[in-house]
């Protein structure tokens, strides 16, 4: 488990490290000044009413311990709401698990259904109460606390106390004042693809690796995370940290993420985009070798809305019914 929460780090990080050329405000990739301006309004920017199709596929093998993901979807996202239909499956241990589901967000309602039939309704804050009162009592019961590393209904009212609060979140924030992210991230165009400018964004793990201040965020939050009396960051010297880089860069090889944006140069509208990590690297008797792709590409939708469903079921009723259910029993 310690692998894989170290593996969700290093994605947020990576994710977190890709996206900020997107909003930088220099140049110090070598993009000429019409591409980098490009590159810049186009990453995210789509159609006022988008519809949109995606497939996600994930291979991860921790120690022997194998999940794969196979999803793909359908949905829209305007001015009058979003909608989400994914269908798949999930397979661990030897066994497949299907997966249905469907979301839909209008008027400020958002409404689930796991058939396509059933249909249930809430609010934004009234799941993210409910998301609070489940983590808190599960983990309750098992007598560790509350699960979730910060408060959804403080983060979504703007408090994000909670998250500075995370293992390693101050020094990550600190940390951003000095990383030169062109040491570890580089930015091409590619050929047009299908008349779409087409950028790639590659992070190399090894580089990042190689910054002392990413490193020494890393073993911050490790030392945290793991309670291991012989892994104290406060201890290390940046000489230390230096000494760490390199060989941290040798575990990840030639592991990082790609991201392809694809954008149409007259619109300046994004069009799709793929999320690419590879990632292969062990530590000790633990190992981890994960492969993730996702990719999306999208459309004009037009004047189609996002309509309810009729006859939805509170559900918080439901949810109400399942506990009462579960706490007979």
């Amino acid at each position: 488990m310690k692998s894989v929460r170290s593996l969700v780090f290093l994605c947020l990080i990576a994710l977190f490290l890709v996206a900020l050329p997107a909003f930088a405000q220099d140049n110090p990739f070598g993009l000429s000044e019409a591409d980098w301006e490009l590159f810049q309004t186009g990453s995210g920017n789509l159609a006022d009413n988008s519809a949109y199709s995606m497939t996600l596929e994930v291979s991860l093998d921790t120690s022997g311990q194998i999940v794969a993901v196979n999803l793909e979807g359908v949905g829209q996202a305007g001015s009058n709401g979003f909608s989400s239909a994914v269908s798949g499956s999930i397979a661990a241990d030897g066994q497949e698990t299907p997966v249905v589901f469907q979301v839909l967000v209008v008027d400020d309602m958002i409404y689930l259904s796991l058939d396509g039939e059933s249909w249930y309704s809430t609010t934004g804050d009234e799941l993210l109460e409910m998301v609070s009162q489940f983590a808190t009592m599960g983990m309750g019961m098992s007598g560790m606390g509350s699960a979730m590393p910060v408060d959804p209904e403080a983060l979504a009212g703007g408090d994000m106390s909670s998250v500075m609060m995370m293992p390693g979140m101050m020094e990550a924030m600190t940390a951003l004042n000095d990383i030169d992210p062109s040491s570890f991230i580089t930015i091409t165009r590619e050929d047009d693809m299908d008349g779409a400018a087409h950028f790639q964004t590659v992070l190399s793990f090894a580089n990042l690796m190689n910054d002392p201040a990413i490193m020494g965020m890393m073993m911050t939050y490790m030392s945290s995370m793991s309670g291991m009396s012989g892994m104290d960051a406060s201890q290390m010297t940046p000489e230390m940290l230096e000494q760490m880089g390199p060989m941290m860069a040798q575990m990840f090889g030639e592991s990082g993420v790609t991201v392809d944006h694809y954008i149409n140069a007259e619109t300046g509208e994004l069009v799709g985009a793929t999320f690419t990590l590879d990632l292969t690297t062990a530590m000790g008797a633990q190992s981890v070798a994960a492969n993730i792709v996702f990719d999306v590409e999208f459309s004009d939708a037009g004047d189609a809305v996002v309509e309810a469903p009729a006859n939805a079921q509170p559900l918080s009723e439901m949810m109400g019914a399942m506990m009462g259910m579960g706490m007979g029993s």
